[in-house]
């Protein structure tokens, strides 16, 4: 509809019932069966395009929770430094993939400013500051901020997208209404065909795969 073609926005998943899947799945904190089954759909995921920063992440930080208390269990060689490490390697993406996008302007702005203007925590921040620039921060440091950052994950990018596929179905059905009210008008008086094509716009915009925007 008009003279732009839209183009639909390509996502790894099947449909959004499988990602709602997928979410409940990592979110499962008692059930670490059902987050490795999870992980194993994300990793799936990344054989077919990109996978938003959002959703890489959160995998990311499950995969590690659970190496994590395996490892303790099992008595594993790896060590606090190894493991440290590679927690503040994800933190560090994180941020960066956050803030980076939001870095547009004619002058430089502080990581800090940037990450505030999305309310990401100023602890994940100076996390990232300490573990590129100065000393490797903690392993107990690292894990609270890893379980701040999967709370900012969910409240940020799970919860409102979860939402906004619910609400789908009613927004669509509002718009075919509408629709269908302005087509009907339109044949049985001169209503200008501009309101039609605006519907039916609206309408289409309803009914691509709709992403909530945050990361």
């Amino acid at each position: 509809v008009g003279a732009r073609a839209r183009v639909a926005m390509a996502l790894p998943w099947r449909d959004w019932s499988e990602w709602e899947e997928v979410y409940a799945a990592l979110f499962a904190l008692d059930d670490d069966a059902a987050r490795r089954t999870g992980l194993q759909r994300v990793a799936t995921w990344r054989t077919r395009g990109r996978v938003p920063l959002a959703v890489e992440t959160t995998a990311t930080f499950v995969e590690l929770d659970l190496s994590d208390r395996a490892r303790d269990a099992a008595g594993c060689a790896l060590s606090d430094h190894s493991l440290s490490l590679t927690y503040a390697m994800a933190l560090t993406r994180l941020v960066n993939g956050v803030v980076d996008p939001l870095q547009q302007r004619a002058r430089a702005v502080s990581v800090q400013k940037l990450a505030a203007e999305v309310a990401l925590p100023a602890s994940l921040v100076a996390v990232r500051h300490e573990a590129t620039h100065n000393r490797l921060p903690s392993l107990p440091t690292l894990r609270l901020a890893t379980e701040q950052a999967m709370l900012w994950l969910h409240e940020r990018y799970w919860w409102p997208q979860l939402q906004l596929h619910r609400s789908l179905p009613a927004l669509v059905g509002e718009s075919l209404r509408k629709c269908q009210a302005a087509v009907d008008k339109r044949a049985s008086s001169r209503v200008p065909r501009w309101r039609v094509v605006t519907c039916a716009a609206q309408l289409a915009r309803k009914l691509e795969p709709c992403h909530a925007r945050s990361v």
